[in-house]
């Protein structure tokens, strides 16, 4: 018999049934500001206490731990649900965001870099569609502030590159897991993309042209490192989603329901694989659990 351990019976909400996508609460790991001695810091909630306690980092460096209820975060909280439109204004870009609440304003990116820890998602979705990101419309340092906190998808592969009709410079397009499919210039792409542009530039026949001659060291040098590391957070990221399924199904089958050992044991599992990237370390299941695996995932996990 399993038995549900602290985590997840502190996430319990309804009953005694944990309901899927609620092992961890909504609130932790959220950022926001708060008001601190008469200033704005960045916070972040980083546990749950209680049923409506949370502790809180917050004030200079987020050093400072206070207890919040839920509603004392959530009230004050306005976020952009939607960008509508966006102009130039001076030597600054607005856009006009759409609050949860309703109101449409204008915001500056100076504004918006003073209201958010992080980029928000309905501004990134914009950008991306508008092409934004690979414009000179935007500064280098806003598109890297806003993309800090998006980046879900794992790059594929480098699949094209062209000159921009904007400037001239060579831009290369990256395809993503999820299918996405970016524009970014070159001198952006190197950052996070080095084995990958190695890798183009090599099956290109490029290597030998003055702006891809630097790309040889990167290939050469980098390939066998950067291309386990890119595998492996490509397994893991399907780990952590192969447990949640698990958790889900057994969770929903009316046979089974949230008190049966498989839903406790996928569970605990599925929390446990959110770490191991951060932490290392591997998950452990019963023999009979961990036969199901699929065995290229197997590396991160040991029968009990």
């Amino acid at each position: 018999m399993a038995i549900w351990d602290d985590n997840i019976l502190n996430a319990i909400k309804n009953n005694d049934c944990v309901e899927p996508g609620n092992v961890d609460d909504d609130l932790v790991g959220t950022f926001f500001k708060y008001e601190l001695n008469g200033k704005l810091y960045n916070s972040e909630v980083v546990k749950k206490l209680n049923a409506d306690n949370y502790m809180v980092h917050t004030g200079k460096g987020m050093k400072t731990a206070i207890t919040l209820k839920a509603s004392q975060i959530c009230d004050d909280s306005y976020f952009i649900s939607e960008v509508i439109n966006h102009k130039i204004n001076k030597n600054d870009v607005e856009f006009c965001c759409k609050w949860n609440e309703g109101e449409q304003v204008w915001l500056s990116t100076s504004k918006i870099k003073e209201y958010y820890v992080g980029g928000p998602t309905a501004l990134w979705d914009y950008a991306r569609e508008h092409k934004l990101l690979t414009s000179s419309i935007l500064t280098k340092k806003f598109v890297e502030w806003l993309r800090k906190d998006q980046d879900d998808a794992i790059l594929d592969e480098i699949i094209d590159h062209r000159a921009s009709s904007t400037n001239g410079k060579i831009e290369v397009q990256c395809r993503y897991d999820d299918g996405d499919e970016i524009w970014l210039p070159l001198n952006e792409a190197i950052k996070d993309s080095k084995i990958f542009l190695g890798a183009y530039a090599y099956k290109k026949r490029l290597l030998g042209e003055p702006i891809w001659k630097q790309m040889k060291r990167f290939w050469l040098d980098e390939a066998q490192d950067l291309m386990c590391k890119h595998q492996r957070k490509k397994k893991l990221k399907s780990l952590v989603s192969y447990l949640h399924d698990m958790y889900d199904k057994s969770f929903n089958d009316q046979s089974m329901g949230c008190n049966h050992d498989a839903s406790i044991i996928y569970g605990r599992a599925w929390k446990k694989s959110l770490e191991i990237e951060k932490h290392g370390n591997v998950i452990v299941l019963p023999y009979y659990y961990y036969r199901r695996v699929p065995s290229e995932l197997k590396a991160f996990a040991l029968p009990e």
